[in-house]
């Protein structure tokens, strides 16, 4: 819960008034990078082996809709970078750093405000809460 809630939570509340200080008609964006393990809507698909990591992303994506309700000239995402070559993902993993990186940062350059507060995995596809 350090990592996936309190930390973004922290970092989020210090860096905001540097965020806020953007000029009329800068894009605000914050995205916290959640996981598929955190939908409550796929959990009888997968998951089940993970419990504590899958609870501190519910956590995560509920404070993106508390962020997001409480900051409305800022977007909110929990964005899931999906299931990454990395030493946590594991060398099964389909995808690879480069591409997930690609596909977070061109969802950053097409989101609106009306985004804001969503959970959504990295082409911005919404997820199931």
């Amino acid at each position: 819960m350090s990592t996936n809630v309190l930390g973004p939570a922290l970092v989020t509340q210090a860096f905001l008034p540097f965020i806020m200080r953007g000029g009329e008609g800068d894009q605000r964006v914050v995205m916290n990078m959640s996981s598929g393990q955190g939908s409550l809507g796929i959990l009888d698909k997968a998951w089940y082996k993970t419990a504590c990591y899958s609870i501190s992303k519910v956590g995560l994506n509920m404070l993106t809709r508390h962020q997001a309700h409480e900051n409305p000239s800022v977007i909110f995402l929990a964005a899931s970078p999906g299931w990454i070559k990395t030493d946590m993902g594991g060398e099964h993993a389909p995808g690879d750093v480069e591409s997930a990186s690609s596909n977070l940062l061109e969802l950053l350059e097409r989101v609106e405000l009306k985004d804001s507060g969503t959970y959504v995995n990295n082409k911005g596809e919404r997820y199931p809460w």
